[in-house]
């Protein structure tokens, strides 16, 4: 009875998760300080990416005082914090702002990790799951590879996956307590906060269809009701990054069109086996001219894409959940083949990635092998269900030796330890010599300029930190490009200064005078100006409309020129300022800001009549 307490308690679990989330990630850790990646190549460029981003937005806070809007530093300028992948309004922020950009985004790895294993268990206990069976969940979905080997690679959009358990959990608990609305609609925004664009999507997806099979077995129509108050709420809390991010998709559509081999064969590879990649079949092709992934020596389709080993005792009680708990778990079990139809995309038997392909959003998505944490998360499930069931089951003649002496009790344990450090090993290792231990630092100069790069996957972040932006850079989602045919690497409209055509980064046009800054900063730039005749004053970053200038205490209009800021100024225009202010974020950020004040009053009134 005391082993099963100590199981239960929540003080216990936790300090488990803990030391499994210290041991995984130790050699993270290793090196804290160091930005410097050991052997880095093209799989490495999102560490890269994030810390320019982190550092950019940490900067422009701190030392401008400014909120984190416009990013010089990338692409000849580009959107930041209202771009749909940036995580500057998510709840990890604070850890870069106190730690800095690269001990920070360390330790929101460990964060997600830890935070992912507490609300598997709490999720656990809320399907009742007997003591021991409430760790499986928890071990498996955040130790399997499905999210652990995206974050090797520095992909922090895929983090906001670790919480998914918490949303499930809430939207469960929304059917006797509505307040759990709020909480399911708070933690779903944040994953789009979080720049997770594919779990906020497969989110959503499953809280629906979920919903659509409990009214289509149970007549119960409650599930329905809720998922559309949650995305209400949702849409109001995350307005301040919703609404630019629509605005600014509306005039740059990010259509990916790509297909891959997949099958069934890989799909169970891949959960046996921690190091899968299949050389011959994993292959992006692209529809358009055929253009490859980064270049033309990288054929294949990256091996964590598919990555979700759990192993051969977890998926040996996945097949004898599916043969027995069918009826308690099909709504689970049903949800879990359509996300396998996704993740098989074209080659699946009924192609929904084609059909999602065709929706607005879904068509920003890149591979539908990224349906596999949901994959793993329903597995998770069922495999917890299913220990569960077998630990609280009596069992009698040939099996009756399992009840003597605790032996059922010693099986599932020696079970559970076996899964763990066949989770636990490989995975740490992913980690191992990640960086080097000493850490590059480029000398500061001190005016900005805008520069190219020889390896613009690997090398913006050290750009940066010599205040310099980068015109060619890997960029996802960015304002202005060049025709390019590789994936991401893209070309601002900005001049750099190694061309023969750059004339600074601010100038007047026809040369009819002088113009300098005398105050610079991300999302703000005065100008002094000398001159006695009419001309154009460019600023050699990437043009975008939100942003605004004025002189003399009088708006003058911010035009495109050859696809840079530029503003037709006159000999009395002495100073100029510009600043870049979408119009989108100031209302978002109304809505958002009267929206968690309403929850917060409604909160509190609630409470004084209970």
């Amino acid at each position: 009875m005391k082993y099963n307490n100590l199981l239960e308690s929540n003080n216990f679990a936790f300090t488990i998760f803990f030391m499994l989330s210290i041991l995984c990630l130790w050699s993270l850790f290793q090196h804290i300080n160091s930005n410097n990646l050991n052997n880095p190549s093209v799989n490495e460029v999102d560490w890269d990416l994030n810390f320019l981003n982190y550092g950019v937005a940490r900067q422009t806070i701190l030392k401008n005082k400014q909120m984190p809007i416009w990013n010089p530093y990338s692409c000849g300028g580009n959107i930041l914090i209202t771009n749909i992948q940036s995580n500057i309004l998510y709840l990890t922020f604070p850890f870069i702002m106190f730690f800095g950009e690269v001990v920070g985004m360390k330790i929101s790895i460990f964060f997600h990790l830890f935070i992912g294993m507490i609300g598997m268990f709490l999720l656990s206990k809320h399907y009742k799951m007997s003591p021991l069976a409430a760790y499986f969940p928890p071990i498996i979905f955040s130790l399997s590879g499905a999210v652990l080997l995206h974050l090797k690679y520095g992909m922090m959009v895929i983090a906001p996956y670790f919480l998914l358990p918490y949303i499930f959990l809430f939207f469960l608990k929304s059917i006797k307590e509505k307040k759990f609305l709020i909480f399911t609609a708070t933690v779903l925004c944040l994953t789009f906060l979080g720049g997770g664009i594919y779990a906020f999507v497969y989110i959503t997806m499953f809280l629906s269809g979920y919903a659509i099979l409990n009214y289509l077995f149970n007549r119960n129509s409650s599930y329905i009701k809720n998922i559309f108050i949650v995305i209400i709420i949702m849409i109001l809390i995350g307005a301040i990054k919703f609404l630019p991010a629509i605005d600014f998709y509306k005039g740059n559509p990010r259509i990916i069109k790509t297909t891959h081999y997949s099958s069934i064969p890989i799909l169970i590879s891949n959960l046996i086996q921690h190091n899968y990649k299949d050389q011959t079949q994993v292959k992006l092709l692209f529809k358009d001219n055929k253009q490859e992934l980064f270049s033309e020596t990288h054929k294949i389709l990256p091996s964590y894409e598919y990555a979700m080993y759990i192993g051969i005792l977890p998926l040996l009680i996945l097949l004898f959940g599916l043969m027995t708990t069918f009826k308690e778990q099909k709504n689970i079990i049903i949800l879990c083949i359509i996300f396998v139809f996704i993740y098989l995309g074209e080659f699946a038997p009924i192609n929904l990635w084609n059909f999602m392909k065709q929706l607005p959003l879904f068509s920003s998505l890149q591979v539908p092998p990224r349906s596999k944490v949901m994959i793993i998360f329903l597995i998770s499930i069922i495999i917890g269900n299913t220990v569960s069931k077998f630990e609280k089951k009596s069992f009698k003649n040939k099996m009756s030796f399992l009840e003597k002496k605790n032996k059922k009790k010693i099986l599932i344990s020696l079970l559970l330890i076996v899964i763990s450090i066949s989770l636990l090993v490989p995975y740490s290792q992913a980690f191992k010599n990640l960086f080097l231990q000493k850490t590059n630092i480029n000398m500061l100069q001190s005016e900005f300029v805008q520069t190219t790069q020889e390896f613009p996957y690997q090398n913006s972040y050290q750009t940066f930190l010599s205040n310099s932006g980068s015109v060619n850079c890997y960029e996802p989602i960015p304002v202005a490009k060049k025709n390019t045919t590789k994936l991401y690497l893209n070309f601002g409209f900005a001049t750099p200064i190694s061309s023969k055509n750059y004339r600074g980064e601010v100038y007047l046009l026809k040369n009819t005078g002088t113009a300098k800054y005398i105050y610079w900063s991300p999302n703000k730039l005065i100008v002094e100006i000398n001159t006695q005749q009419a001309d154009t004053l460019i600023i050699n970053q990437n043009y975008h409309e939100p942003w605004k200038s004025y002189s003399n205490k009088q708006k003058i209009p911010v035009k495109n020129t050859n696809d840079l800021i530029s503003v037709e100024i006159k000999p009395e225009n002495k100073k100029i300022t510009l600043y870049y202010l979408p119009t989108s974020f100031i209302i978002g950020s109304i809505i958002t800001i009267t929206t968690i004040t309403g929850i917060i009053i409604w909160t509190r009134k609630k409470k004084k009549f209970i």
